[in-house]
């Protein structure tokens, strides 16, 4: 398996750390029957973390959709190279930096883990193209 599949399959276990903590962390602070029911009301005021891991896990989405193509494409292409393998590398090593400080509300570290997640993904995108 490449690097670049194994970067894919931790991207994916993060992300689905997120998907399971945020409904724990929401029983923890507002019980079970809020969990279990509507959501209707903003939970943002009330528990601040949980409401950036609901944005947490939605940007995750959003880098998802650039991340699982190039690592498709790498793998069906077969142009696994440098780029593409520290793009992946670093690319997840910066998400999982980003789950971690986004919902504990450390802003300017986040924000570096975000730019440096996106960097990487535009050097694996050069890696793909220039093969």
């Amino acid at each position: 398996m490449t690097t670049e599949m194994i970067s894919l399959l931790v991207f994916l276990a993060t992300f689905a750390a997120l998907l399971i903590a945020q409904p724990l962390l929401l029983a923890r602070a507002k019980g079970m029957a809020y969990v279990t029911g509507n959501r209707a009301d903003s939970v943002d005021a009330d528990v601040p973390v949980a409401g950036r891991l609901a944005r947490t896990v939605r940007n995750s989405i959003e880098a998802a959709v650039l991340f699982v193509p190039l690592v498709l494409a790498t793998e069906v292409l077969g142009t696994s190279n440098a780029l593409t393998h520290w793009g992946a590398v670093i690319f997840v090593a910066a998400r999982v930096a980003y789950a971690l400080l986004y919902p504990l509300g450390i802003v300017g570290l986040r924000t570096l883990a975000w730019n440096a997640g996106f960097a990487a993904l535009a050097a694996m995108a050069f890696g793909l193209v220039s093969g």
